[in-house]
């Protein structure tokens, strides 16, 4: 939630973690050269942020700075995660459909078609479009 009120959660920060679309796999670069920049408009990366749990977040710099005071004002919750044996991992901040389609098959029914990745929730892009 910091990054969106930040209005980062799209742009590269020194210190990010990158997730590859439709990956598991991730990356961190040492500076936000053209390349990031043009890999992030084109949704081939994406930013990460962190799913608390033992072990070190990975990042640098100010992401480091600012996931560490995040999680320093929830202390209860970071505690409860780590002792219930929780390991450190990261997910993407955005999540791109893929093939959207829509058509109006009544007027006041909207038939939406479009795949995400695995471990991706339609309901997330639906309250998105929604604005619930």
């Amino acid at each position: 939630a910091a990054r969106i009120e930040q209005g980062s959660w799209d742009q590269a920060l020194l210190g990010d973690i990158f997730a590859l679309d439709r990956s598991r796999a991730s990356f961190q670069s040492e500076e936000i050269d053209e390349e990031i920049l043009r890999r992030i408009a084109e949704h081939d990366i994406h930013p990460s942020g962190p799913l608390w749990g033992r072990g070190d977040l990975g990042t640098g710099h100010e992401v480091a700075q600012l996931e560490q005071t995040i999680v320093t004002e929830l202390e209860e919750l970071r505690l409860g995660l780590e002792q219930a044996g929780l390991e450190q991992d990261r997910r993407a901040l955005r999540l791109v459909p893929q093939e959207m389609r829509w058509e109006w098959v009544e007027p006041s029914q909207l038939q939406l078609n479009f795949w995400l990745p695995a471990g991706s929730y339609a309901t997330v892009i639906l309250r998105e479009l929604l604005d619930y």
